[in-house]
Parts: structure tokens; C-alpha cells; sequence
């Protein structure tokens, strides 16, 4: 969680350069008043926010947890409060890493037997992919995973699948 606190910090010292390159190189003294007044009030409330959840998390410091047993995969995210799962792994089918086409977003998701999925979210803290992927392999050698740590099914929506096989392109 320390990864997040220094980001927030770092937003917070991008959001105060910029508003002061801004006052002093892009704005004149001309400009609407917003600029002027409300403007800082807003940024100083941003500001605050940005800090007072970076200090949060640095004070925190709790830690995604991913174990793979010989039996079991556990997974678990302190940052969503006590969102986690235990799953046998003779119950999971694949783990899957999908990119949206549209907004290349990230999903990386659980199959299980039973048709659920359940997401894991570890794309934001410093998991071995690798090692993970090899776990399961090891734990279930029936477990289907991404054939390397960064590589993901592409998504597209329907509609986007349409225009493209109108186009003559691949999926």
C-alpha cells in the first residue's frame, strides 16, 4: 500500500505544479475570477484528499495476499475492505487476463467449474505473475493460464465486432 501513498503523493505535487504554472504562465490577470478564487478552494480540497489517503495508506500498509496450496488459492485485498476468496483448486478451470480493445482496461479473472468467474486484481501490486501462473500449473496441471505474464485476450463489444467483420478485419 505504499505504492499507492506514493502515488497519491506524487498526483498531489503534479496537481499543485500545475496550477501554478498555470497562475503564473497561462493565465492573465483578465481571466474569469474563477480562476482567481474558486479555483484554489477546490484544488486546496483535492489537495487534502490526495494526502490524507496517501498518509492512510502508508500508515496502513497491509498487502495483497496470494498463496497457492497444493489443495487451495487464496486470494485477498485489504484496499477493498475484506474482499477475498478461498477456492479449491481442483474447482478452478482458468485464470484468465483479458484487455478491453475499447479502453484497455484490465480483468483478470478466475474460472471455476461451477460457470463463476471471480476477479483478482493484481495487476497493482508487485505479484510474480510467473510464479503465480506456475503455482496453479503445479497445484492442477489442468488449470489453463496466459501462456506468459503479459500476455491478454483482447475484448472487443459487439457491436465494434460487426463494423470490423463488415471491414473485412480480423476479430
Amino acid at each position: 500500500m505504499r505504492r499507492f501513498a506514493l502515488i497519491l503523493v506524487m498526483n498531489a505535487v503534479v496537481l499543485a505544479a500545475m496550477y501554478w504554472v498555470a497562475i503564473n504562465y497561462i493565465w492573465t490577470e483578465q481571466e474569469h475570477s474563477f480562476t482567481r478564487t474558486t479555483l484554489p478552494a477546490v484544488l486546496i480540497i483535492i489537495e487534502a484528499l490526495l494526502l490524507g489517503l496517501a498518509l492512510y495508506f502508508y500508515i496502513r500498509n497491509q498487502e495483497v495476499q496470494i498463496w497457492v496450496s497444493p489443495s487451495e488459492f487464496h486470494y485477498s485485498d485489504p484496499v477493498w475492505g475484506d474482499f477475498g476468496f478461498t477456492v479449491s483448486v481442483n474447482d478452478i478451470v482458468a485464470l484468465r487476463q483479458i484487455r478491453s480493445a475499447t479502453n484497455n482496461s484490465d480483468k483478470h479473472l478466475l474460472q471455476l467449474k461451477s460457470g463463476e468467474t471471480k476477479q483478482i486484481m493484481y495487476q497493482n501490486y508487485s505479484v510474480d505473475r510467473q510464479k503465480l501462473f506456475d503455482a496453479l500449473k503445479k497445484a492442477n496441471p489442468s488449470i489453463v493460464v496466459p501462456s506468459g505474464p503479459w500476455e491478454y485476450e483482447v475484448t472487443r463489444p459487439q457491436w465494434a465486432k460487426k463494423i470490423r467483420e463488415k471491414a473485412g478485419l480480423s476479430d
